[in-house]
């Protein structure tokens, strides 16, 4: 087991490696006024967010599905099969739909009426994202996680290089680009069937109807689990369409490159790798009655403590390498930045402990949090829009700061110590504590230093100082209690 998991991080870090990478080459090839421009980018933002929509809609049984295979190889069930029919039922209703209304409903998004078969593209792009998404699961329940690595490794590297070349080639459109994505997902779902077929007896095809019957309990764990992706996918995707539709493209465009690209990056280096192996892999385990609770404590801070120090070091850089990567003059932008890079960090510190509640079984207090947070968020942008006639993109994106800070700095943590480790304790909120005052302390700063028009090298060595500040208040040893009784008796000769 240990040995597949270090396989599977291996192979799963080299490919989003390759991913930000390519993410790298493309995203200013995209938005270069040859190609999409700035404003074509920020219409296609907001068509991948409503697909992201969709994928919000199917989080929960995603993750429920995750679960049950990972149950299921333990026990040695056969339950592929029930699970495909499952997932492809509503999205075949999904698909009608499209066919009859789909073009009212991008027209309603603010799309436009040049947006032809838009909506079906869509929904076949959504059709393969999700039967490989469950086709990728088996793997990870059989610990083959670098196996699917390996495969996506592959089309992530042939579908930049044909994006690059049919876009220099060809006129560059959005439904290009789907289709380009759509052909590599039939793709890669044709290997994993040719996999599958050649265990037939894993896949439950012999008790089908019963089976269906039988997962109706995925399907209810699952319900909860959606109502929580919706709830997210609120304040992280769907302000991509209102900002699309609502103000314009370009800030779209600006927009989706911190909210969506940035913030994949993040979760690509920190959160990706592991998700798709924690879920299935932890769900037969206990984790409250683990022997060594204080082993498990010490690794997620560790993890925690790594996590954000990297990317508050990344944040404070942003006027260093925003404008160099993108090709454009975004210093307007650089307070918006910094906050977003930094509080994604804090986000993903906290994913393994939110990845551990729902393999435990405890979706159902994780949505209520979720769900009463995004309302609030839902809320306070009803309220801007009421109080200032207009949704500036600086107020977005401070509701989706709040909505971190509440949700994966103090909900996640608080949930994880009385749910998993069955004990309430008051540290778990000293890292966010001190991690949003110091990012605080240094976004005021900065921006004081750009009132003052200081060159941006004096900015960034100043954002620095704050870096400095942050390792030492952190990594501390005299405020690790343990270590301090420890060395005590050495100073004290």
């Amino acid at each position: 087991m240990l040995k597949a998991l270090l396989l599977g991080v291996a192979s799963g870090y080299i490919l989003k490696l390759m991913q930000i990478v390519c993410n790298l080459v493309l995203i200013p090839f995209l938005i270069s006024n040859k190609v999409l421009g700035l404003a074509g980018y920020g219409q296609l933002s907001a068509v991948l967010a409503t697909i992201g929509l969709l994928t919000a809609l199917y989080d929960g049984w995603r993750l429920s599905c995750a679960r049950r295979l990972g149950i299921a190889e333990k026990v040695g069930e056969a339950v592929y099969m029930p699970l495909l029919v499952m997932t492809l039922v509503p999205i075949i209703l999904l698909g009608l739909c499209a066919f009859f209304y789909g073009d009212y409903i991008l027209v309603w998004l603010g799309f436009g009426d040049d947006f032809q078969n838009l909506a079906l593209i869509i929904v076949v792009y959504f059709l393969f994202e999700q039967v490989n998404f469950l086709s990728e699961q088996c793997f990870h329940a059989k610990g083959k996680t670098w196996i699917v690595n390996s495969v996506l490794l592959l089309e992530v590297f042939c579908r930049t290089l044909t994006i690059y070349v049919l876009f220099t080639v060809w006129q560059p459109s959005i439904e290009l680009y789907l289709k380009i994505f759509v052909a590599y997902m039939i793709i890669k779902y044709i290997v994993y069937g040719l996999w599958l077929i050649t265990r037939r007896s894993a896949i439950g095809v012999d008790t089908l109807g019963f089976s269906i019957y039988r997962e109706m309990g995925t399907f209810y764990y699952s319900l909860p689990l959606s109502v929580k992706g919706l709830s997210i996918f609120s304040v992280f995707r769907l302000s991509v369409v209102v900002v699309n539709k609502y103000l314009s493209s370009e800030l779209a465009a600006i927009y989706s490159i911190l909210m969506v690209t940035l913030r994949n990056y993040i979760t690509q280096l920190f959160v990706s790798v592991l998700r798709p192996m924690i879920v299935p892999l932890s769900a037969g385990i206990g984790l409250s009655q683990f022997s060594n609770q204080s082993q498990l404590r010490s690794l997620l801070k560790n993890y925690e403590l790594f996590v954000c120090t990297i990317s508050l070091f990344v944040a404070l850089l942003v006027p260093y390498w925003l404008s160099a990567w993108l090709q454009q003059d975004l210093s307007a932008y650089y307070f918006l930045y910094i906050s977003g890079v930094a509080f994604f960090g804090l986000e993903s510190s906290s994913s393994i402990k939110n990845f551990l509640l729902v393999s435990q079984g405890y979706a159902k207090i994780l949505t209520l949090f979720a769900l009463i947070l995004s309302l609030v968020h839902v809320s306070y942008l009803s309220c801007i829009f009421l109080l200032h006639d207009m949704l500036a993109i600086q107020w977005v994106i401070m509701g989706v700061i709040c909505f971190i800070l509440l949700y994966a700095g103090i909900s996640v943590p608080y949930l994880f110590s009385k749910k998993i480790v069955k004990e309430y304790d008051r540290r778990v909120f000293i890292l966010p504590v001190i991690y949003t005052v110091i990012v605080l302390l240094s976004l005021f700063s900065l921006q004081w230093l750009r009132y003052k028009q200081l060159p941006e090298e004096l900015i960034t060595i100043y954002g620095l100082a704050f870096f400095i500040v942050y390792l030492f208040v952190i990594y501390n040893p005299f405020l690790d209690k343990q270590l301090y009784r420890k060395l005590l008796p050495i100073f004290s000769r």
